[in-house]
């Protein structure tokens, strides 16, 4: 992974851990071969020899579940507002997902999703003409998502 692409994830997911506050209540089937970095709030998973990074953030309301709006507000807090939305579901979670080319040279797959009180925000960035070369695995990856016990979502 490139720095360019570490500095970009670390930018743009970091950002909204922070805005949001962090609470582990998920858990995934990391990729075969692929490294865990935990960060605060921010869990990272890539491959050493791959293209480019997952990046995890959430936040767990203290009263009530996360709704469509807030969402839906996270989407406009990151700047994404303008950008193609489509349906997203993975286990418990659903919510959108979301892809932008930056100037720079970087794509980010963008999900926000939400689970009763819980609210994840998944990205992953590579360089552009990178982007399709470990999708499949990312995507497999997304499939194996599921809200700890005791998280109340």
């Amino acid at each position: 992974m490139t720095s360019k692409v570490r500095d970009a994830i670390k930018q743009a997911v970091a950002t909204e851990a922070r805005r949001r506050g962090g609470a582990r209540s998920w858990s995934i089937e990391a990729p075969k071969g692929w490294q865990e970095e935990i960060e605060d709030t921010l869990t990272t998973y890539f491959d050493p020899d791959g293209v480019g990074a997952l990046q995890f953030s959430s936040m767990t309301k203290t009263s009530g579940d996360v709704t469509e709006a807030e969402l839906v507000e996270s989407i406009e807090d990151m700047g994404l507002a303008g950008e193609p939305r489509a349906a997203a579901s993975f286990g418990a979670f659903t919510g959108y997902a979301l892809i932008k080319e930056h100037d720079d040279g970087q794509a980010g797959q963008y999900w926000f999703l939400r689970a009763g009180p819980l609210m994840l925000f998944a990205t992953y960035f590579c360089e552009t003409q990178d982007a399709h070369r470990e999708m499949r695995v990312v995507m497999k990856t997304l499939a194996t998502l599921r809200v700890l016990p005791g998280s109340n979502a």
